[in-house]
């Protein structure tokens, strides 16, 4: 194989690649330095490998009859089932993560309530209050009512 690269600027750094291989073949490398004006070009030369002789190698065939029994096996009748390891700890995670939300949701269901419990008692306190202020003004326009009274019969 034969590689030649044209200019003076990579030609130093090209040389790094000489005696290299490629695929068990020699590189070969060729500098030439052509200057042109006002730049130097790089120009590459590529060479196209034969494809290795894999077929005859043992992983190959090997691997070519494992695929043909894979093929020709019979299909099974009724369909596989597929035993994934580590699922029963994630199926006793999911089921405690279940338990969890089942508790959360008692839990917030509870407080929901008591806080509804809690309005009501408000609701009834203030319907309490606000007619324990009109008792409280009749009886205050009462004495009132009284003091007026008895004003004006001591002035008489």
């Amino acid at each position: 194989m034969s590689l030649t690269f044209c200019g003076s600027a990579s030609a130093s750094a090209l040389m790094a690649f000489h005696g290299s291989e490629l695929m068990g073949k020699a590189i070969k490398i060729h500098v030439k330095t052509t200057p042109r004006k006002g730049y130097n070009p790089l120009q590459v030369a590529c060479v196209d490998y034969p494809r290795p002789d894999i077929d005859n190698t043992t992983n190959f065939l090997e691997a070519a009859y494992l695929s043909s029994s894979f093929r020709a096996s019979p299909r099974p009748t009724k369909p596989l089932k597929v035993v994934i390891a580590g699922a029963e700890k994630q199926k006793q995670e999911l089921d405690a993560e279940k338990q969890c939300t089942k508790e959360l949701k008692e839990a917030m269901q509870m407080a929901m309530e008591g806080h509804a419990r809690m309005l009501e008692q408000y609701v009834d306190l203030e319907e309490k209050h606000i007619q324990l202020l009109a008792r409280h003004r009749k009886i205050q326009e009462g004495i009132d009512d009284f003091k007026k009274e008895a004003t004006r019969a001591g002035q008489e």
